[in-house]
């Protein structure tokens, strides 16, 4: 390996350390107020209603970005190092028109958030609505910075302001449930956790990525139309994206119950706290093979591409496979016997989380390649599929077959991201089928195992010991079988 190789690696492996600290701060600090919320403070009805207008908002916030923050940061990628004051530029453009999508976008949804809650047959989350104009205000303004940050190659930043928002979230929707506000309470909790990481986040941008920046005295002419420009696929992108992670709640919420649509989220929130290794890799290594080192350099950077695959498939196809063997007494242990009816969905969501932990490493990489287009052809695609197959599905199958809809869908996006990325970059496909088998060899003996421990689990001591058993095994047998290089790992770690 040359000096630039491990350097680059080196510079990877801080980077994903670092986004997994803040990002395992954020999904711990989510996790225990999902637990909070559904065991002590709030019902199954009251938790689906939350959860149903969080889905509402979340599609509503793509016109409060519209693709700036994924355009800002290709050309803060492109220019920085090359040409460092337009970065200035690039910051102040996207940064005007980011808020006044913001102001307009939170206004709409504040004045139509009783119609929209009546179109949507669910009349009862018209407050929650019209106190969620802030939360779109706060994720876009977040979902900017966390971006921004990771064009700098300071990916420790955007875990931070993830970590910061998560714990903010978690201590003041439960402090506001406890004051007596309910489920407003915990809404008001979302927002507050997203102002106190925009704050900071803000004045860490303003601070030392702003001010010290040389200013030329003019930006290159038409820079803030291309970067407008730039933003037209990348919007198509993400309003689908937005409505592919959250139309199937929508849809379960309108079509059957908020119950139901609790069952759903609780697999979805599952899948989140499962794929946060996956997104730390993703965020660190994507700007690395997708930015400087691609256009000079494309044989390093399929090399970083392929180990990023490899090591997400090696720690997500057993976890998949695990997570449908402790599925049932996971979620009755954890979550309590009234979410039983989740059971078949977190296993049919084992597959969504396999299929995005490979994404999370796959379709930035593309945008920073400069194919955002191509994605969003597909993006879009798969989501009006996946909208499709949800309403077919849904009134047949329940909430299972939403997350079957899910699963199936998100797996061809996927598929297509990693065929183009291949086209883009010198991938040894041979290498990855080779590792993928040896993984596939690791997957079944760690399945027999946990099988035959699976029926001793009789509570919470017992059910961590089988998934320690199960990770214990995956563990040894991928240094046994080459997958692992324990000296290597060393080696970086403490470059």
């Amino acid at each position: 390996m040359s000096e630039e190789d491990g350097s680059i690696r080196a510079r990877v492996v801080r980077g994903a350390a670092a986004a997994f600290g803040g990002n395992f701060l954020f999904t711990a600090a989510n996790a225990l107020l999902i637990l909070l919320l559904t065991r002590e403070l709030l019902d199954p009805t009251r938790f689906g209603r939350l959860y149903f207008a969080i889905s509402v908002l979340g599609m509503v916030s793509i016109f409060a970005d519209l693709g700036l923050r994924k355009s800002a940061a290709h050309y803060i990628s492109e220019y920085d190092g090359r040409d460092p004051g337009q970065v200035r530029y690039v910051i102040r453009y996207s940064v005007t028109a980011l808020v006044v999508l913001v102001a307009v976008s939170s206004t709409l949804v504040a004045v139509f958030s009783g119609p929209l809650a009546r179109l949507l047959g669910e009349p009862a989350v018209a407050p929650l609505l019209a106190l969620g104009s802030l939360y779109v205000a706060g994720h876009a303004l977040q979902g900017y910075l966390s971006t921004v940050f990771q064009a700098f190659n300071r990916v420790e930043w955007s875990a931070t302001i993830n970590g910061i928002t998560g714990v903010a979230r978690l201590v003041l929707a439960v402090g506001f449930i406890l004051l007596g506000l309910d489920v407003l309470g915990a809404m008001l909790g979302y927002v507050g956790g997203f102002a106190v990481a925009v704050l900071v986040g803000g004045v860490v941008l303003y601070r030392r990525h702003y001010v010290p920046l040389e200013q030329p005295d003019s930006p290159e002419p038409g820079l803030g139309r291309r970067i407008l420009r730039y933003s037209v696929p990348l919007t198509v992108t993400e309003s689908t994206n937005a409505v592919d992670k959250r139309v199937d709640i929508v849809l379960i919420g309108t079509l059957l119950t908020p119950a139901a649509a609790s069952y759903y989220v609780l697999a979805k929130q599952i899948s989140s706290f499962s794929i946060m290794p996956a997104t730390s890799i993703g965020y660190s290594v994507t700007p690395a093979y997708g930015g400087k080192t691609a256009r000079e350099n494309p044989e390093k950077a399929a090399r970083l591409y392929e180990e990023a695959f490899r090591y997400v498939l090696m720690v997500y196809l057993p976890a998949a496979a695990g997570l449908i063997l402790v599925a049932g007494p996971t979620v009755e242990l954890v979550f309590g016997p009234e979410y039983s009816p989740a059971v078949p969905v977190v296993q049919v969501i084992s597959g969504y989380v396999l299929v995005r932990a490979i994404n999370k490493v796959t379709s930035d990489g593309l945008d920073y390649l400069g194919l955002a287009r191509e994605r969003a052809v597909l993006k879009t695609v798969t989501t009006f599929a996946n909208v499709v197959l949800n309403l077919l599905l849904i009134p047949i199958y329940g909430v299972v077959g939403a997350a079957v809809a899910t699963t199936a869908t998100f797996a061809t996006y996927t598929a297509g991201n990693v065929y183009q990325l291949h086209k883009e970059l010198p991938v040894d496909n041979t290498a990855l089928l080779r590792d993928g088998a040896v993984v596939a060899v690791v997957t079944a003996a760690m399945t027999v195992v946990v099988m035959l421990a699976v029926p001793y689990v009789s509570g919470p001591v017992t059910l961590a010991g089988v998934v320690l058993l199960g990770g214990g095994v995956t563990g040894t047998l991928s240094v046994v079988t080459g997958l692992v290089d324990v000296g290597r790992v060393r080696t970086m770690l403490g470059a």
